[in-house]
């Protein structure tokens, strides 16, 4: 019983290592690639870098919870990520809808290419170590922020091909497509996440 014990509050502390380690990355990553989308009028990267500073505060409220688990503080958790995704869905998709409706053309950006392809790497890896950390801890908080990680990956990716898209074969549309696609789904997680039946 104790060694189980200690399994578990060893496998709580990488986990809150892991969060601290996301929130200090997702800070730079943010930052960054708003910068980048503002100076090439990217709304994908500017969309990409919102999603990074949204994943910051998905990441503190988790660490919150982690640092003393109650049903409590996992509710408010869960609502909080699930407001997370649709924030990051309602500003990219409506961006992303009137730049293709106006057809605005982002400019190249080397830095948003650099800063798409290191979060692939880096936001892959730590939602896939999350998700291992939450099924020991049965954390549902945790799963559902290591989903938020990995979507993060999967924005990276989009945002990066869309912008390779563009700068290689002249496709203005990719950026703002890309973002759309990604707005879709964070939307459904959004929606999933508030919908979510209270576990006992």
């Amino acid at each position: 019983m104790a060694a189980s014990v200690s399994r578990r509050s060893a496998s709580r502390r990488r986990a809150l290592r892991l969060e601290y380690l996301t929130i200090a990355w997702n800070a730079v990553e943010g930052a960054l690639a708003i910068l980048a989308g503002v100076l090439a009028g990217s709304i994908a990267l500017t969309g990409f870098g919102l999603d990074s500073s949204v994943e910051v505060l998905a990441s503190a409220v988790t660490t919150w919870q982690l640092r003393r688990p109650t049903r409590t503080r996992r509710d408010i958790a869960l609502r909080v990520i699930g407001a997370c995704y649709l924030v990051v869905a309602l500003y990219v998709g409506f961006e992303s809808s009137r730049r293709l409706f106006l057809g605005r053309h982002a400019d190249a950006s080397p830095l948003g290419v650099a800063v798409t392809a290191a979060a692939v790497v880096a936001m892959t890896a730590l939602g896939l170590s999350k998700r291992r950390l939450a099924r020991t801890l049965a954390s549902s908080v945790l799963r559902a922020e290591a989903n938020f990680s990995l979507l993060d990956a999967a924005l990276s990716a989009t945002v990066l091909v869309g912008l390779l898209a563009d700068r290689t074969l002249g496709w203005w549309w990719a950026d703002p497509g890309a973002a759309l696609a990604v707005a879709a789904v964070a939307g459904r997680e959004g929606v999933d996440g508030l919908r979510r039946r209270k576990e006992p």
